[in-house]
């Protein structure tokens, strides 16, 4: 899973339980009226506690809304060409890469994801249906190389990629290796 989706459903789960507790704390309002007396007295008489409670919830609202930015702000892969700089949105090459997974597996739908690690690597996850293992190996082996050249020759990136693939089908799917329009 990665940090960004840690940290939203971390995020989400908090938010749930609070509302559990403030409906619980509402019902129990309504049962309890020494309890209801207390907390009136609470809000009537103490401000210096109010304050303390209003600038530690403005605190963790103010952490929260600074972790959504830095998880939602865009992120681009940079390509130099020659003297200046490109940035890429990745999902350019995420259209790439999913146009090449289409043309290897024609007959079945299935999803590529890319993402881009701090160290300027680009990382393919990639759904696969299952196959033989000598099968598998040669088509990786095949994957790898078209895929150097698609990037090389789209974004003009040369170094190592990652790629991580996933079975996605229950029965393996015959299917013939073709040679590919993307190979060198």
């Amino acid at each position: 899973m990665r940090t960004g989706n840690l940290l939203f459903s971390a995020v989400q789960l908090i938010f749930v339980v609070a509302l559990f507790l403030l409906g619980g704390l509402f019902l129990g309002l309504s049962h309890v009226p020494q309890f209801r007396d207390r907390i009136a007295q609470f809000f009537l008489s103490d401000s210096e506690s109010l304050m303390s409670i209003g600038y530690a919830i403005l605190g963790v609202a103010t952490l929260l809304f600074s972790g959504f930015y830095a998880m939602h702000r865009g992120s681009y892969f940079q390509v130099e060409m020659g003297s200046s700089r490109l940035d890429v949105d990745p999902s350019v090459i995420q259209n790439y890469v999913q146009s090449y997974w289409n043309d290897i597996f024609p007959e079945q739908q299935l999803e590529t994801q890319i993402l881009l690690r701090r160290n300027k690597k680009i990382e393919i996850l990639a759904e696969m249906p299952p196959m033989a293992d000598e099968e598998l190996t040669e088509l990786l082996t095949q994957i790898e190389t078209e895929l150097s050249c698609l990037l090389e020759h789209i974004l003009g990136y040369r170094s190592d990629f990652l790629i991580t693939v996933t079975s996605t089908c229950k029965k393996p799917v015959p299917r013939v290796l073709k040679t590919s329009l993307y190979a060198r």
